[in-house]
C-alpha cells in the first residue's frame, strides 16, 4: 500500500516506461536521480515517512558499497546527519571521526593508478585525469545547454561571476547518462546517489571567477538553528568537480591552505577536459568544516571554463530536501 504523501511524481505508468529508471545491466534497483520522480515505484515511501517524522534510517548513512570494498565512512553518530527512525533518542551506531587519509588512499588505490592523491595534507584532494571521455563530456555539455544557463545572482559579481544551471528538471533527471554517472560516482565513493545534491553546471567566460569560499558553509555544530534537511542529511562532506573543457589561460581551482584566506595557497588544479577532482570539506572530526578546503575559481584570462559539481552529503539528501518537516530539530545525546 502506498503511504500517505508518497507517490510517483510523474505517475506510475510513466515511471515504468522510463528507460533511465533501471540500470541497463538488468539491476532491479532504481537509478538516481530518476528514482526521485518515482518514489512509490522505487520503494522509497518508508524514507518519505521517516523524513516527515524528522528521522531517517541507519542505512541512509552508509549508502552503497564502495568499489574499494571499504565502504564509505560511517556518519551515523547522533546529531550528525540521520536521526535513526527506530531510535527515539536519535542516536546511531556511527563514529565521530573519519580517517580521510585512509579513505582517500583506499579509493585511489583501487583505480590502478588512474586516480591519484594530489595533496597528502589538508585539504585532501584527489585527481582522476580521464574520468570522462570526450563523448561523455559532450553529452554533459549538451544536457547543460538544454537546461539553459542563467547568470548566478546569489552573490554580487565581485564575489561570484558565473553562469549556472542545475539538473533538477524532469528532463534532466531522466537523462540516461546522468543516471549512469550518478551510479558510477556512487560505486567509486561508496555513498548512495540519493546523498548527492542536484548536479550544478557552471560556465565561466573571460574575467569570470568565484572568490575564496567554502562548499560547506551552512553546517554549524552544535547548531542553534538548523534547517530540517541539514538535521537529516548532515554536511556536504565531499565535493566532486568535473572539468568539461580545457582553459587556454587561468581558471584553476585553488585551495587556500590552513589559514583559509588564500594567503598560504597550498594547491591549484589546472582545468583539463574530462578530469575529475574530489576533495573533503570536513575535518577528520567530520562535524567540523576544514578551513584548508576553502577554495576559489581563479579568473579565466583566455578561453572558457565549463564544469559540473556534485556535492555529497553524509546521509541521504534528496528525500529530506523534499519532505522533511519544518518542525525538525537537531537531536543530541
Amino acid at each position: 500500500m502506498m503511504m500517505w504523501g508518497c507517490q510517483d511524481e510523474i505517475g506510475t505508468s510513466a515511471c515504468l516506461a522510463l528507460p533511465a529508471l533501471y540500470s541497463p545491466q538488468g539491476d532491479i534497483s532504481c537509478q538516481w536521480p530518476t528514482a526521485e520522480l518515482c518514489l512509490s515505484t522505487c520503494g522509497q515511501c518508508h524514507l518519505v515517512e521517516a523524513a516527515r517524522k524528522c528521522s531517517s534510517f541507519p542505512s541512509e548513512c552508509s549508502g552503497a558499497s564502495s568499489s574499494t570494498n571499504m565502504g564509505p565512512p560511517n556518519f551515523c553518530s547522533s546529531g550528525g546527519g540521520a536521526a535513526a527512525a527506530d531510535d527515539d533518542d536519535g542516536g546511531g551506531a556511527g563514529e565521530d571521526h573519519v580517517n580521510w587519509a585512509e579513505w582517500f588512499t583506499a579509493i585511489t588505490s583501487a583505480s590502478n593508478g588512474r586516480f591519484r592523491i594530489l595533496n597528502r595534507e589538508t585539504p585532501w584532494v584527489a585527481e582522476y585525469p580521464n574520468f570522462l571521455n570526450d563523448a561523455e563530456v559532450d553529452e554533459l555539455i549538451r544536457i547543460s545547454v538544454q537546461e539553459v544557463y542563467r547568470d548566478e545572482d546569489e552573490y554580487p559579481n565581485h564575489i561570484r561571476d558565473v553562469s549556472v544551471t542545475n539538473c533538477d528538471s524532469i528532463r534532466c533527471m531522466t537523462e540516461p547518462f546522468i543516471n549512469e554517472l550518478y551510479g558510477r560516482v556512487s560505486d567509486m565513493v561508496g555513498f548512495g546517489p540519493n546523498s548527492f545534491e542536484s548536479m550544478e553546471f557552471i560556465h565561466y567566460g573571460p574575467g569570470q571567477h568565484y572568490r575564496w569560499h567554502a562548499d560547506e558553509y551552512s553546517w554549524k555544530y552544535p547548531p542553534k538553528k538548523v534547517d530540517p534537511v541539514t538535521v537529516l542529511s548532515g554536511p556536504r562532506v565531499l565535493t566532486m568537480f568535473f572539468y568539461l573543457s580545457d582553459v587556454t589561460e587561468g581558471g584553476e581551482t585553488a585551495f587556500a591552505g590552513p589559514d583559509a584566506t588564500g594567503m598560504t595557497r597550498r594547491l591549484a588544479v589546472t582545468p583539463r577536459k574530462g578530469k575529475m577532482i574530489l576533495w573533503a570539506n570536513m575535518k577528520d572530526d567530520w562535524r567540523v568544516s576544514e578551513p584548508a578546503a576553502v577554495h576559489s575559481a581563479i579568473p579565466v584570462r583566455k578561453g572558457q571554463k565549463i564544469a559540473a559539481t556534485l556535492w555529497i552529503h553524509s546521509s541521504g539528501f534528496r528525500i529530506p530536501e523534499l519532505y522533511a518537516g519544518r518542525q525538525c530539530h537537531a537531536r543530541y545525546n
